[in-house]
């Protein structure tokens, strides 16, 4: 190998994709920006506990205001779930994890906890 980084793909869920869509164009940089970070560097935000287990948060300055955006990893993927500022964001994030947590059982896949896999070995 070259030492190129593997391709990571970054998934959208619906939810995050409305959010963004919302945005003025310069918050939307400051997302562009804080999802950069989270592509080079998975454990940037927290790891939620209770029902949010497995879902990381990012906390991130837009404009004048601290934005949120919640998302999974595993080595190949980042799966980016939620975006907004506190108000009501993890009262809503808990049933989107929920939901993203069936659905990756029901398709095999292991979301890895950030305790047991660090991206760059």
């Amino acid at each position: 190998m070259s030492g190129e980084l593997p391709q990571i793909v970054v998934l959208l869920e619906r939810e995050f994709k409305v959010a963004y869509k919302r945005l003025y164009p310069d918050q939307k940089a400051a997302v562009n920006e804080a999802v950069r970070e989270i592509v080079d560097n998975p454990v940037i935000g927290e790891e939620k506990k209770g029902d949010l287990k497995g879902v990381f948060v990012h906390k991130f300055k837009c404009l004048d205001r601290q934005f949120l955006l919640a998302y999974t990893w595993d080595p190949a993927t980042r799966t980016l779930i939620a975006l907004g500022v506190h108000e009501n964001f993890y009262r809503d994030a808990e049933g989107l994890s929920f939901k993203l947590l069936q659905q990756a059982s029901k398709r095999g896949i292991r979301l890895i906890p950030s305790e047991t896999q660090s991206f760059r070995s």
